[in-house]
C-alpha cells in the first residue's frame, strides 16, 4: 500500500520536525505532498532540505484565498488531496514529531480493518519545549500532564490515557484530529474534499464536517491511543495568517450538518470533481 503523507504548513521553524519524523520511520512507501502557506514561495528550499530522503516529495504553493474568505486551509487541505497518489493519505499537522512507527500503525489497521476506516491517533502537546528535545520526549511535562488528568473531558470527549487504556475502540467524529490521522484516498473522493463554505465562516471544525459526513455514509472511524505523536508550539501562533480568523465555524458546522440529515444539502460534495 502507498502512503501519501498531507502536511499543510502556514508557519516558519516545522521544517526540521517533520524531516526528522519522515526520515526514521519504519514504513518507507510513502510520498510527502507539502502543501505551502507561506507567502513566499519556497519550493527550491524544501526540495533541496530534502535531496538526501529517500521518498518523493511533491511541493505545492496553496491556492490563492478567494474574495471574502476569512481563512485559506479548507482550499489548501483540498489542493492536498487532489495532489496525493497514494492508496492512504496521512494527514499531518505542523510541528508535530511522529515516532519511528506511526504511519506502520496506521498501514497496518488499514490492512487489518478495511480500507473504507477512518484513523486517528493521539498527540502530546508541550508548552515550551527545546526544538533539540524532539527526539528524546521522555520526561518532558505535557498539556495532558498538566490539564488532562484533571479535566479529561475538556474536549468534548474523554482522552482514554486518563484511565490507562491504549486499546484500539471505535471512535467519534470529534475525536478524529487532523493534525495526526488517516483516511483512504477513496474516501476522500467519496465525499468529495472538505467542505470549502466552512472557509468563509472562520477557523476550525471543517474536519468534523468531513468525519461526519463520513459516518452518515456508513465509512468507520477508529481511535488508536498507541499511535501517540508529540506536537510542540502548538498554540504559538506567531506568524500565522489564521490568528485573528474569528471561529465561528460552530455555528456554521451547527446548522450543516442539521441541514444535511434533513436532507436539505448533499452529503457528498465535488470539491475535488
Amino acid at each position: 500500500m502507498k502512503v501519501s503523507v498531507l502536511y499543510i504548513s502556514n508557519r516558519y521553524g516545522s521544517i526540521d520536525i517533520l524531516k526528522a519524523s519522515l526520515d526514521r520511520q519504519t514504513f518507507t512507501d510513502f510520498e510527502l505532498v507539502f502543501i505551502d502557506g507561506l507567502k513566499e514561495d519556497r519550493e527550491k528550499e524544501v526540495l533541496e532540505y530534502f535531496s538526501n530522503s529517500e521518498y518523493p516529495v511533491i511541493y505545492k504553493k496553496e491556492p490563492v484565498k478567494p474574495e471574502g474568505a476569512l481563512m485559506n486551509l479548507t482550499f489548501a487541505i483540498n489542493e492536498g488531496f487532489r495532489q496525493c497518489s497514494g492508496e492512504l493519505i496521512v494527514l499531518l499537522q505542523d510541528f508535530i514529531y511522529v515516532p519511528y512507527d506511526g504511519i506502520e500503525k496506521f498501514v497496518y489497521l488499514t490492512d487489518k480493518l478495511g480500507k473504507n476506516v477512518l484513523l486517528t491517533g493521539i498527540s502530546h502537546q508541550y508548552d515550551t519545549p527545546e526544538k533539540e528535545e524532539i527526539t528524546n520526549t521522555k520526561g518532558l511535562i505535557t498539556i495532558f500532564d498538566k490539564e488532562y488528568k484533571t479535566k479529561p473531558t475538556n474536549r468534548g470527549w474523554t482522552d482514554p490515557r486518563f484511565i490507562g487504556n491504549y486499546d484500539l475502540r471505535e471512535a467519534q467524529p470529534i475525536e478524529w484530529e487532523t493534525n495526526w490521522a488517516s483516511i483512504p484516498r477513496s474516501v476522500v473522493y467519496d465525499l468529495g474534499g472538505v467542505d470549502e463554505s466552512y472557509a468563509y465562516n472562520g477557523f476550525n471544525m471543517d474536519n468534523l464536517n468531513l468525519s461526519e459526513r463520513a459516518k452518515i455514509l456508513g465509512y468507520k472511524i477508529y481511535l488508536d491511543p498507541s499511535n501517540e505523536v508529540f506536537c510542540f508550539h502548538h498554540f504559538k501562533w506567531f506568524g500565522n495568517k489564521f490568528a485573528e480568523a474569528k471561529q465561528t465555524n460552530d455555528v456554521h458546522h451547527f446548522k450543516t450538518m442539521n441541514a444535511i440529515h434533513k436532507g436539505e444539502l448533499p452529503v457528498r460534495l465535488n470539491y475535488l470533481s
